[in-house]
């Protein structure tokens, strides 16, 4: 039997989730994540325990205020950065009272340019690693392949690259093809997809109060998540890097039925177990 399977074989937790990942209110925009994609993104956010987030791709920072909240609620002390065009983070900062409040506080830095020289300029200057990344700027292959290798070189041991829109009817096919193609030639690469289309309308009862709950429907894209191996996550390491006591983590992990962030989390731990 192997440590997943005897997780997955003991009692039913009397902890909920949310002991361990605890997620901000949730709402539905055109301009950011569904209310699902949130529910992955936080809980890979709050595995990664990072110091550095990067989001390449801010437009009305729905997400990025999402991130902060999510590691607020968490007490994870990370900085997040924010790379998008000048004139969109402009129009973004001059419209958005919470985005400036985050910039005031040193949560949040916007960086003005042109990926990937933007984060290039950037990196020049600073020497951490990135712990996650979620990468929702352009859409093309050349794009997102020289996105996704000026990351791979900085990302922590821990560290996860989400990427959004991999999109298996075609409409950001050059997403897709980026990311399979530098997980083919990438020894060290681990990739995978969540699908985050719902069909049940009982997973909906936890996740928002939407205005319009069938309106989560309507989104059909996928996460991809890439990270480096080795990835070790025993327990007793995921506990440690996680900063929660080991048998919380094996209730929680072990849960098989109840809400979707129960459902999440072993998901989550399905595709990050080496």
């Amino acid at each position: 039997m192997t440590d997943m399977d005897h997780l997955l074989s003991l009692p039913t937790a009397h902890y909920d989730v949310s002991d361990i990942v605890k997620f901000p209110p949730l709402s539905l925009s055109a301009s950011s994540l569904t209310p699902l994609e949130k529910l992955y993104m936080g809980t890979f956010l709050v595995a990664a325990q990072p110091k550095i987030v990067v989001e390449f791709g801010v437009l009305k920072a729905v997400t990025t205020a999402y991130i902060c909240a999510c590691l607020e609620e968490n007490g994870i002390d990370a900085t997040v950065y924010g790379f998008d065009l000048p004139h969109q983070i402009e129009e973004t900062r001059a419209a958005n009272a919470t985005v400036r409040a985050l910039e005031a506080s040193g949560r949040l830095v916007l960086v003005p340019g042109s990926l990937p020289e933007s984060f290039t300029e950037w990196a020049a200057s600073h020497n951490q690693q990135i712990d996650f990344a979620l990468v929702d700027a352009r859409h093309t292959f050349p794009h997102v392949t020289t996105e996704i290798e000026a990351l791979w070189a900085r990302l922590s041991r821990f560290g996860v690259i989400l990427c959004h829109d991999y999109d298996e009817n075609a409409i950001h096919d050059g997403v897709r093809y980026a990311l399979d193609h530098f997980a083919q030639r990438t020894p060290d690469a681990q990739m995978c997809h969540l699908s985050t289309q719902m069909t049940n309308f009982d997973d909906l009862m936890t996740t928002a109060d939407a205005a319009d709950p069938l309106a989560v429907f309507t989104h059909v894209s996928t996460l991809a998540v890439l990270r480096k191996r080795p990835y070790d996550l025993r327990e007793e390491m995921l506990a440690e890097h996680m900063n929660v006591p080991l048998d919380q983590l094996r209730r929680a992990q072990a849960t098989s039925q109840g809400s979707i962030l129960q459902r999440i989390i072993r998901k989550v731990k399905r595709i990050i177990a080496p």
